[in-house]
């Protein structure tokens, strides 16, 4: 269960202590508030949470899609419009993924923790993954570098770890920065990132400012990303594997990352886990399954007689060189069905229920 915050929805702000200087405080968005439907937050007189406490672990996933925040980028009703256009189009299958590849993209300061560079082996398995992790011989993670990756068509998910600004990337390399309006301009091919990019998701501040931030610029710009999670504050996640995990059972986004709360973080939050992980969001569309079966058949004739129940993405893909016969077929509501052939053949036992969709296209294997 979960919830989608479209436009500018309020938000909860939250104030710790900072790692390196207590004497200090960090205040940023916290959607965990929204997230924990029976825990016990404490508020100052400035409306700002300051403590968390009895049953911390959240009952559901939040996620927002608003575009409130890109200054003279991209109008409000502009980036809504240009997102739910992609984000409908990939929902339809006219979206497609380029690769179902996964690519973890380490910088130095993590490059020897093996964690960082490997557990997204499992979301897509071990043979579809590439982990490129700082080498000061090789120079290989650089800003360029990254950029030629992102805007080839070799990868679906990316996992970033770069030291970052609401509004830069820091490669350690000659120092570069990859600034959130250069990438806003930039057509990149994954459909989501999990960014450990401290204040990569922080899309205003506690004076309620409005900035160009980077996960907005993956979001609302030329890209084809539709969901990004990472974190508001300095942290961002840790323990990948249990957001990888499910996600590599077909659970959508915001299951996957409520798995990962619980697992993680369990009933009560420490301080290390609280300074951590409090400032973890969803940006985009929490409903994705990034390791969806979509049923490509590009075979000369199809003949389905059922319904396929293994495959549990709501969408259904079926291609020919040829021809498609459907019959004994219940469309499922809530599911959407695509059947392209030069010849697509629907039997009198075939039925689309209120609730359910399909569509039939002449391109096939083409």
């Amino acid at each position: 269960m979960g919830a989608i915050f479209i436009g500018d929805i309020d938000v909860p702000f939250y104030k710790i202590s900072k790692w390196t200087d207590t004497t200090k405080v960090d205040i940023f968005p916290c959607d965990l508030y929204y997230m924990d439907l029976d825990g016990e937050w404490s508020i100052d007189d400035n409306d700002t949470i300051i403590d968390h406490t009895t049953n911390a672990r959240p009952e559901i996933f939040v996620a927002r899609i608003s575009a409130e925040n890109m200054n003279n980028h991209i109008s409000p009703i502009n980036g809504l419009k240009r997102y739910f256009d992609k984000n409908h189009n990939y929902w339809l299958g006219h979206y497609e993924e380029d690769n179902k590849r996964a690519l973890s993209y380490t910088d130095k300061d993590w490059a020897n923790d093996y964690n960082f560079s490997h557990e997204i082996r499992y979301l897509y398995n071990s043979q579809n993954y590439d982990a490129c992790q700082y080498d000061s011989l090789l120079q290989n993670v650089t800003k360029i570098n990254y950029l030629q990756r992102v805007m080839s068509h070799s990868y679906s998910f990316v996992q970033l770890a770069c030291h970052s600004s609401y509004s830069y990337h820091s490669f350690y390399f000659n120092h570069a920065n990859l600034f959130a309006s250069d990438i806003f301009g930039l057509y990149t091919h994954p459909i989501g990132y999990n960014l450990f990019c401290c204040s990569a998701c922080k899309w205003i501040d506690a004076k309620r400012s409005i900035r160009v931030y980077l996960a907005g610029s993956y979001l609302f710009g030329n890209s084809k990303t539709l969901v990004i999670v990472g974190s508001t504050k300095t942290g961002s996640m840790l323990n990948f594997s249990n957001f990888y995990h499910p996600l590599s059972q077909k659970m959508c986004v915001g299951k996957a990352f409520l798995n990962w709360w619980w697992i993680t973080c369990g009933n009560t939050h420490n301080s290390a886990q609280k300074w951590w992980h409090n400032g973890m969001v969803i940006l985009g569309d929490p409903m994705l399954q990034l390791n969806k079966d979509i049923s490509y058949k590009c075979q000369d004739t199809i003949n389905i007689t059922s319904f396929d129940f293994s495959n549990q993405s709501n969408l259904h893909y079926y291609r020919a060189n040829q021809t498609i016969n459907v019959d004994n077929y219940v469309i499922p509501v809530g599911t959407h069905v695509i059947f392209d052939a030069p010849n697509v053949n629907l039997g009198t036992n075939f039925i689309c229920p209120l609730g359910a969709t399909f569509e039939i296209r002449n391109k096939g294997c083409q």
